[in-house]
């Protein structure tokens, strides 16, 4: 029954471990103002469609807060929650997809590539018609009317996420530093010394 429940317990937190760390991930590529222009700013935008307009005057010195963007953490919030949802969607659907062919499962970009196909879609279909719709940015299809490196740092942001996600949630759930062990510090002092 204990072991039962500590392998649940691995589960949910691997999914929550490559949820925060696929947010992260995520974000930072998207972030890098060098590839993105500053008007397709997706932490920003995200947290102005959740919070509706008016919000970017609000006060910015609450827990999280991003000096000059009060909406950047409602941002993270949203992309963290986004990010739980494609995990449990990995562990869940995609994972045992990948258990039927074997042969394709063994690469971990492979494994993660449909996380970052679905990624990508979410953005590039839903998230850039949300934004061309509410607010007065040219973003287009995949990002293509703000620059015509959006969409290659958006797929490349996709694919380093699904990777990062799927080894999170293989690491978190599959590690033996979840179980106690005995160590002989003697005899691994003796081989690391060269001593027998």
């Amino acid at each position: 029954m204990v072991e039962q429940a500590l392998v649940w317990l691995r589960r949910l937190a691997a999914v929550l471990v490559a949820a925060v760390l696929g947010a992260i991930v995520w974000l930072v590529v998207v972030e890098e103002e060098r590839f993105v222009p500053e008007s397709l700013d997706f932490n920003h935008l995200l947290g102005e469609l959740v919070l509706g307009p008016g919000h970017e005057t609000a006060r910015s010195d609450g827990p999280l807060a991003v000096v000059g963007d009060p909406v950047a953490p409602t941002g993270f919030g949203v992309t963290c929650l986004l990010a739980l949802g494609l995990a449990v969607l990995h562990v869940l659907v995609i994972e045992p997809a990948l258990a039927r062919a074997p042969r394709l499962g063994r690469s971990l970009v492979v494994r993660a590539f449909p996380l970052a196909v679905i990624m990508y879609l979410l953005w590039g279909l839903v998230f850039t018609a949300l934004v061309d719709d509410r607010f007065d940015i040219a973003a287009g299809p995949f990002g293509v009317d703000a620059s015509g490196a959006t969409p290659i740092t958006y797929a490349v942001a996709a694919l380093l996420t699904g990777i990062v996600m799927v080894r999170a949630i293989e690491l978190v759930r599959t590690a033996d530093w979840w179980r106690p062990k005995r160590i002989d510090h003697e005899s691994a002092l003796r081989d690391a010394t060269g001593n027998r």
